[in-house]
């Protein structure tokens, strides 16, 4: 059987989980690809946290990749993301990640309902090396 993610270089149990999501301005962005079994909430302008339903894994490598797009590309020249804290799965906690949307003067800012960006997660399915 394939798995469903490819593995992530010589990391042992490795993979990249890709999420794809719309700009919303203000409101929480919407999910034009990717996996679908995690909630996406927005606390604050530009800060998400994703909190998943099935365990990505107990370890969080990082961001492998982001990736902004928009029709205008000036509307998303400089923009970035950043990971922030990560919580693993324990007992019936649930793992979640923040991750900051950052403009141009990186500030942490939403994206517009023009805008889209690709973040690609680094994960472990286990949580050592042996």
């Amino acid at each position: 059987m394939l798995d469903q993610f490819p593995a992530y270089g010589t990391e042992p149990e490795g993979y990249l989980m890709p999420i794809n999501l719309k700009g919303a301005g203000a409101a929480v962005p919407t999910l034009l690809k990717g996996r679908v079994n995690y909630t996406l909430t927005r606390t604050s302008a530009g800060l998400l946290k994703i909190s998943f339903n099935d365990d990505p894994g107990p370890t969080f490598m990082g961001l492998a990749g982001v990736g902004y797009a928009d029709a205008t590309a000036t509307v998303v020249a400089g923009w970035t993301a950043v990971a922030g804290a990560y919580t693993a799965p324990s007992g019936t906690t649930k793992a979640s990640l923040v991750v900051t949307t950052a403009n141009s003067s990186f500030a942490a800012a939403d994206m517009a309902a023009t805008s889209s960006v690709t973040l690609l997660l680094a994960f472990k399915r286990a949580a050592s090396d042996l």
